[in-house]
């Protein structure tokens, strides 16, 4: 149910890169993750659509691993690791470069960013901040 209403509720993209699977046909190319973590979340967050983000696999597990952060502005922030990488490796540029991915969070996750900053404000620093998971 959580990855159902978290895709139909963010629009069928990848929050990082944009990436639309619906308008070629393809289905099952977006994940739903977790912002707030399950194991950090209460019981009713685990399934609140709020505490989710759609993306593409690769873009899913450098949030998940901390290449990937979310600013208390909603900036997507690229770790020192990952941009070095993407320097010296065309193929990391081409994914995780800019672009293609984006600046800030598309304008449809801006309704949450009070939820962000106030209800999940401790976790800022690690999910959504400077880094780590």
């Amino acid at each position: 149910m959580f990855v159902l209403n978290v895709l139909s509720h963010r629009g069928q993209r990848c929050v990082f890169c944009e990436l639309n699977p619906s308008a070629f046909g393809a289905r099952h190319m977006l994940v739903a993750g977790h912002i707030k973590p399950r194991e950090d979340s209460a019981p009713s967050e685990h399934l609140d659509p709020r505490n989710g983000l759609a993306a593409c696999p690769s873009h899913d597990v450098a949030f998940d691993t901390g290449l990937l952060t979310i600013g208390p502005a909603l900036q997507i922030h690229v770790s020192e690791a990952l941009a070095n990488a993407g320097r010296d490796d065309p193929l990391t540029r081409q994914y995780y470069g800019r672009p293609p991915l984006l600046e800030t969070l598309p304008p449809r996750y801006s309704s949450r960013r009070r939820r962000l900053e106030n209800q999940w404000v401790g976790l800022l620093p690690v999910r959504l901040g400077t880094g780590g998971s």
